[in-house]
């Protein structure tokens, strides 16, 4: 049973008015629709070479990194972390004409995004004209050409909106609220819902406590996006055949990076402590004390949170990354 099967399972336990929150898991094994924009790292989508983020201090963090190998002098581009297509979702804090969302890192494994509001994260919102650009068929960062590039369908599961007040609530470990916070806790990726795990003082959490960044899922409505077509119950968009999509140059997207390899990539960062300088490989992204540079409140609105299983992207030990609609920053444990 994959992760998405057993919060469904665990959320059909629930009565059908209890159940009035509406989340988004990705689905890697289910190929998505071809004109889908959902992927994880490769090229982006409806991005013009002008609106590519850039990234100021670029050379000083590779050479931090001690990757300077991989870093171009002319080139100061972001890389970009995933697409997520918004035209099936419906998500409180992003602008009603969005049709995807993408997130942009600095590098992503050396960066120093842990810190609400950190310069290190970007996230832009697209048209319905700049998907229609289709992929970026210009070179991607060089060390974006090494990044595992995946694409996947999203999942919506309607689960009870108190699920997020587990913690708080003080239930036995059996009862079917705490599994579900649980198998919800685990997904490598979530749209919607409530951050969970924001470490720091109540202050440093307010606007997220009490968010609940989806609406039900409510199918076919007039004056709302049209849901998409189901495959049994699994709520993801339709597969037409294994067909490749060629791109106007000709060039299939799948070529555009190299195969992940995990036995030959080591994804741990070298670390810059400032009393120490540089040091070896570590798991966690330690710059100091995070807490005296945290904002007070979200930069935005809470969109969405996810591991490293969905993106290969430095979170520290058993970090989660948390995305609003101005950035994104690590929570480490």
């Amino acid at each position: 049973m994959s992760y998405i099967e057993t919060i469904q399972t665990l959320a059909k336990s629930f009565r059908d008015n209890e159940r009035n929150l509406a989340l988004y898991f990705p689905d890697f094994e289910t190929p998505p629709d071809h004109d889908s924009c959902n992927r994880v790292f490769g090229p982006p989508v409806g991005l013009t070479k002008d609106r590519w983020p850039t990234f100021a201090g670029l050379g000083e963090l590779m050479e931090q990194a001690d990757c300077i190998q991989h870093w171009d002098p002319r080139d100061t581009r972001m890389e970009h972390v995933f697409t997520i297509d918004l035209r099936y979702v419906e998500l409180l804090g992003a602008p009603p004409d969005a049709v995807a969302m993408m997130l942009f890192i600095s590098n992503a494994t050396f960066h120093r995004a842990c810190a609400d509001g950190n310069q290190h994260t970007q996230v832009l919102f697209l048209s319905r004209e700049d998907v229609d650009r289709g992929l970026y068929e210009g070179p991607l960062p060089q060390r974006s050409l090494y990044r595992w590039s995946r694409r996947f369908s999203l999942v919506p599961v309607e689960v009870p909106g108190d699920v997020f007040d587990v913690p708080q609530l003080g239930l036995p470990d059996d009862d079917p609220l705490v599994k579900l916070f649980e198998a919800v806790n685990a997904a490598p990726a979530r749209l919607g819902g409530c951050p969970i795990y924001v470490q720091g003082q109540p202050s440093r959490r307010q606007g997220w406590d009490d968010s609940t960044a989806t609406v039900p899922w409510q199918g076919e409505q007039s004056g709302r996006r049209q849901s998409p077509p189901h495959q049994g119950s699994t709520g993801t968009l339709p597969y037409e055949g294994n067909r490749k999509v060629v791109q106007p140059s000709g060039v299939l997207e799948s070529s555009r990076t190299v195969p992940f390899d995990p036995d030959t990539m080591d994804s741990r960062p070298t670390v810059l402590r400032p009393s120490e300088g540089l040091v070896g490989p570590a798991d966690a992204l330690t710059f100091g004390d995070r807490s005296s540079s945290l904002s007070l409140a979200p930069s935005g609105p809470f969109l969405m949170q996810f591991q490293r299983r969905f993106a290969e992207v430095n979170l520290g030990n058993r970090g989660v990354m948390y995305v609003s609609g101005g950035g994104a920053y690590v929570q480490s444990h």
